[in-house]
């Protein structure tokens, strides 16, 4: 459904290719693989971008969160959460500036970061077919 959301916004000008169980990479690289430009967007565990930012370890954390309304929360709300993913760039992370939002979903293992190359929502654009 979302590819073909892709395919009919863009006018076919893009094409989505779905690599699901880290058939491409686990994630530390696809994180890789996104920084050198192997691959144009990923979805990964927010605990494994600590690699480049610490902090964010504690959103590994057992218990952080009671419930999926506190992790929305956390993740929608949370100034110190965005002030960290803020800093990603510098770090070579290309985040989308909206990784806040509701694309940054929570899951049952403390949480999901949405990267992709570019800037804004174009970030998670996938490249155009070939």
């Amino acid at each position: 459904m979302f590819g073909q959301k892709i395919e009919q916004y863009t006018q076919g000008r893009y094409k989505l290719q779905v690599f699901p169980a880290s058939q491409l990479a686990n994630d530390q690289k696809a994180i890789e693989q996104l920084q050198l430009g192997g691959i144009d967007f990923t979805v990964s565990s927010t605990g494994s971008y600590a690699t480049h930012l610490a902090p964010l370890n504690l959103t590994m954390l057992p218990y952080l969160v009671e419930n999926y309304e506190q992790g929305w929360k956390l993740y929608d709300e949370s100034k110190w959460l965005q002030g960290e993913f803020a800093k990603a760039p510098a770090q070579g992370l290309p985040l989308p500036r909206h990784l806040g939002s509701r694309l940054s979903r929570h899951d049952d293992q403390g949480g999901a970061g949405v990267a992709g190359r570019g800037q804004g929502r174009e970030a998670a654009q996938p490249s155009p077919t070939r």
